[in-house]
């Protein structure tokens, strides 16, 4: 892609993500966000109704009075994308594409976070981490994280798609409580991170989005012997639709209750309809919950 058009689409992306955003919808972004963190501040004298566990016993020991720890609020909470590139997210048979459905809702997601002066990043991963865009709350992080987005190469077309790396990545990079959102078909064995999406669903907001095309949403017809093609290898074989063991529940469904079991929101966005309206109606149904 010549960089006139990869500027064009991301110029297209970014101004229908921002359409559809209203001041309300940013603060229901801003809502969604478990809790920011507190810093410590200072410290001053004790008064009565103060809480004894803020006691800075240090000071009071060489002061010889009673003092408590002020804290003030983190105001930068930090958000990341991890995005599936992998050749199964090119397929679709719908006039969406879903490399630009993923866009469009990165690109929206991104843009509330940093129009609420929080930091976004981005981890892109097939069989492996592909590429790192590390947090940060400005203009221009918008336009790297497309850019990353829409250039992305594959380096092993044949291989497994494994979220694992992606998650170790994301471990070693961010130390402090984030809001997750992992990005993809989910054409994949969720349980072979069992143990690691465990682990940081106890410190960290986790949402999967599922970009599902609608040939994946519905049951396959018994109609007879048909030849497919595998989206990640690209190997052809044939498949009898009529079988009992190739009927049985869809990845989507294992995924979805897998995910539900630690805790982790799923949505899935159909692209044969408004993907981005689907999106924004989650985010407030989300911020609505967390009021209560």
């Amino acid at each position: 892609m010549d960089r006139t058009t990869l500027l064009g689409r991301i110029r297209q992306i970014e101004v229908r993500s921002r359409k559809r955003l209203t001041s309300k919808m940013l603060g229901n972004f801003q809502s969604i966000s478990r809790g920011r963190g507190l810093i410590f501040d200072t410290v001053r004298p004790y008064e009565m109704g103060d809480n004894v566990r803020d006691v800075d016993w240090n000071v009071t020991a060489r002061t010889g009075e009673l003092h408590i720890k002020q804290y003030v609020e983190d105001r930068q909470h930090q958000v990341m994308l991890l995005v599936d590139v992998s050749q199964s997210m090119g397929i679709n048979t719908t006039i969406h594409s879903r490399t630009d459905a993923v866009a469009e809702v990165a690109a929206t997601i991104a843009w509330s976070v940093i129009a609420n002066k929080d930091a976004v990043g981005l981890i892109t991963f097939a069989e492996h981490t592909v590429e790192v865009v590390r947090p940060a709350n400005h203009q221009l992080q918008l336009d790297y994280l497309l850019k990353h987005l829409l250039l992305t190469d594959v380096p092993n077309p044949s291989a497994k798609t494994s979220l694992e790396g992606a998650l170790n990545t994301f471990v070693r990079l961010i130390t402090t409580p984030s809001f997750i959102f992992i990005l993809s078909d989910f054409q994949f064995d969720l349980a072979d991170s069992h143990d690691l999406l465990r682990y940081l669903a106890r410190f960290h907001d986790i949402v999967a989005i599922q970009f599902a095309d609608p040939l994946e949403l519905h049951p396959i017809p018994k109609t007879a012997i048909v030849q497919v093609k595998d989206s990640e290898s690209g190997s052809n074989r044939l498949i009898d639709t009529s079988n009992p063991i190739f009927r049985r529940q869809p990845t989507t469904v294992s995924a979805q209750a897998f995910c539900k079991s630690l805790g982790i929101d799923w949505l899935t966005l159909s692209l044969h309809e408004d993907y981005i309206n689907q999106f924004l109606k989650f985010i407030q149904i989300r911020s609505e919950r967390a009021q209560k």
